[in-house]
């Protein structure tokens, strides 16, 4: 094997990680530019580091029927209620991952058209990587589905 393959860098692979709160909005943003987002979100304190960003900026780009999203969120009466699950855009199905105070993770997993988000909402060092890599937006794509299938 030649190490020089192990050198080359991708042209169209982009990696970025967007440190704090404003990383997080700037995630978001390159996220809601996407047709269909799938998510994985795990987490219910996002206020803590984002304030009402979520609910007043993204929230009604995201719910706007615009996007077609499928939603995997932790079994929770609150989410299992919610009045945005269930249209033919908006689908949502509920993940058995525990009680608030057993459930790991403040985090949520977008994955796009063509990239991958992760968002770490912890407190102390909250940021998003930001990934557009075909193969990982493929891969992180048949973790989903799988999940999915069985929520």
């Amino acid at each position: 094997m030649d190490r020089k393959d192990d050198m080359k860098v991708s042209t169209t692979a982009q990696y970025q990680v967007l440190p704090g709160a404003a990383g997080i909005k700037s995630a978001y943003e390159l996220a809601l530019g996407q047709k269909k987002i799938d998510v994985i979100c795990l987490s219910d304190q996002y206020g803590q580091v984002i304030g009402e960003y979520f609910d007043n900026v993204v929230a009604p780009k995201l719910y706007g029927r615009e996007i077609i999203l499928r939603e995997l969120l932790p079994a929770t009466p609150e989410n299992e209620k919610s009045e945005l699950a269930g249209s033919a855009s908006n689908q949502r199905r509920f993940l058995q991952v525990g009680n608030a105070a057993t459930r790991a993770g403040q985090s949520d997993l977008l994955i796009g058209d063509d990239l991958v988000v992760v968002i770490s909402f912890n407190q102390e060092a909250p940021a998003a990587i930001v990934m557009n890599d075909v193969e990982l937006v493929k891969s992180f794509r048949v973790y989903f589905e799988k999940l999915w299938e069985t929520a």
